[in-house]
């Protein structure tokens, strides 16, 4: 036989070489979210300052046997007002029309919904980055986390009457090295499995509860050699403030899209069209700080 026309011969110019799938596989990476850990302590939209201070006092003065007709002594109160600073984050995707005359793209709706996580990833990264600013630390450094690292954490913040929500965030190494110490100790309670409800409400990064600390995993928590500075600390440790952005000041004549989500993400979509590109801008403004230094302590270890 002759005059085939062959898949890799003739049949190349009737045919790609390549198509694509239906679908984008979206790669793997580290999306948890802490945000839930910290405090809202106001929103700046209308307020006059980028600053919020937080006013504090302490109340923890007992009264004192005082003799009948003595006159008693005014007690102080101890006071203070730690700052926090909205600054503005942002993202941007820039489409151009060629990738939308071709075919297969990212949707413009689908980029404008993940500035959400763009920012919920950029709070993580800013509540991790106050770790090593908490005074009390549990310092193992060179040393793998281990359970002991975990109750001499508990411990303090005990020590310190620290109450409420409690949560240990530390990074993926970290947390490793407490499921592997934990599967050598005996009588130990373990680990609690969170169900699928509690997984999607508490969100990505959440793995487990142990001894009523929420436990969480990230990849954000800051390096110093081989070993990271996660955290234990309670709601209050930390705060943040945000800026609603009103739509009136962020639109001029682009697509707005305010409060995405419940978040405080404004997305705009610009068309240039002396360029042939469409673009997906995520701003949002938010700032973060230690709020109660006496309720967190620093976890350091490899």
């Amino acid at each position: 036989m002759a005059d085939e026309i062959l898949y890799g011969t003739e049949g190349a110019d009737l045919r790609l070489a390549a198509i694509l799938a239906s679908t984008i596989w979206v790669t793997i990476a580290d999306y948890s979210d802490i945000s839930s850990t910290s405090m809202l302590v106001g929103d700046i939209s209308q307020a006059g300052s980028l600053v919020i201070d937080q006013p504090q006092m302490s109340l923890n003065n007992a009264m004192a046997a005082t003799g009948e007709g003595s006159s008693t002594a005014n007690t102080a109160l101890n006071t203070g007002s730690p700052s926090f600073t909205a600054a503005r984050q942002t993202l941007v995707r820039e489409l151009m029309d060629q990738m939308a005359m071709t075919g297969q793209m990212p949707s413009i709706t689908g980029l404008a919904a993940s500035m959400v996580q763009a920012y919920q990833l950029r709070m993580t990264d800013l509540i991790a980055a106050l770790f090593p600013s908490f005074t009390d630390i549990v310092n193992d450094t060179g040393v793998t986390f281990t359970v002991d690292t975990f109750f001499d954490a508990l411990t303090q913040l005990e020590n310190n009457r620290a109450s409420g929500e409690f949560n240990a965030v530390i990074q993926s190494t970290q947390f490793n090295g407490l499921r592997n110490d934990l599967r050598g100790e005996v009588g130990t309670i373990g680990l609690q499995v969170p169900s699928q409800e509690i997984l999607k409400a508490k969100g990505p990064g959440y793995k487990a509860n142990w001894l009523g600390v929420d436990i969480w995993s990230i990849d954000s928590c800051t390096a110093s050699g081989s070993d990271y500075s996660g955290a234990m600390y309670t709601k209050g440790a930390i705060g943040h403030v945000i800026g609603s952005a009103p739509p009136p000041i962020a639109g001029l004549g682009n697509v707005v899209i305010a409060g995405m989500m419940g978040s405080p993400v404004y997305v705009e979509i610009e068309r240039d069209a002396r360029k042939g590109t469409s673009s997906v801008v995520g701003n949002a403004y938010v700032g973060t700080g230690i709020n109660e230094d006496a309720l967190g302590v620093e976890l350091f270890s490899l």
